[in-house]
């Protein structure tokens, strides 16, 4: 997709694909479980099912700005400032689902590996959203924050908390 060493700021990449850049929600994924946290780039790059799984389920708070977006872009929190992108997916629908559904996908099951805590009896209801990859990076390169990699403000952005 991309040349080794060609440069491109966020925007022109969504452009490229024919994408506005008001209708994306950027995703940064840092879970709050350390061996989770240490494992989501490596799933991003060789699981991607299971990082489908981790990033499509999020908690009811967030469910408007989800639902307003047509396009989601992934990150993955790798340090303070850094984040590494992983792909840009089409929202599908956005449909709401109880621990117990939650729990009955076999992907969710086997993140518990990684420390993922999930959804417990006790939680409200989550947010699922159908992702549809449009793109996927592999070529992860570090870069800080106010680099041209992140959007120039005209994408809205959350930080999506561990479940």
């Amino acid at each position: 997709m991309f040349a080794c060493g060609v440069k491109m700021i966020f925007n022109e990449f969504l452009q490229w694909h024919g994408v506005d850049p008001a209708s994306v929600l950027l995703m940064r994924h840092t879970p709050s479980e350390p061996q989770l946290r240490q494992a989501l780039r490596q799933l991003a790059m060789t699981r991607h099912d299971l990082f489908n799984a981790y990033q499509q389920v999020q908690r009811p708070h967030h469910r408007t700005q989800i639902a307003n977006a047509r396009f989601v872009a992934a990150l993955v929190g790798v340090e303070p400032g850094v984040a590494e992108f992983v792909g840009l997916y089409k929202r599908g629908p956005v449909l709401t689902i109880t621990p117990e559904q939650y729990w009955s996908s076999e992907e969710n099951r086997e993140l518990q590996n990684y420390g993922l805590k999930g959804a417990s009896a006790e939680d409200r209801d989550h947010v699922w959203v159908e992702l549809v990859p449009i793109a996927r990076f592999w070529n992860f390169q570090k870069r800080a924050a106010s680099t041209a990699l992140l959007p120039s403000g005209r994408c809205r952005s959350f930080h999506p908390q561990s479940r």
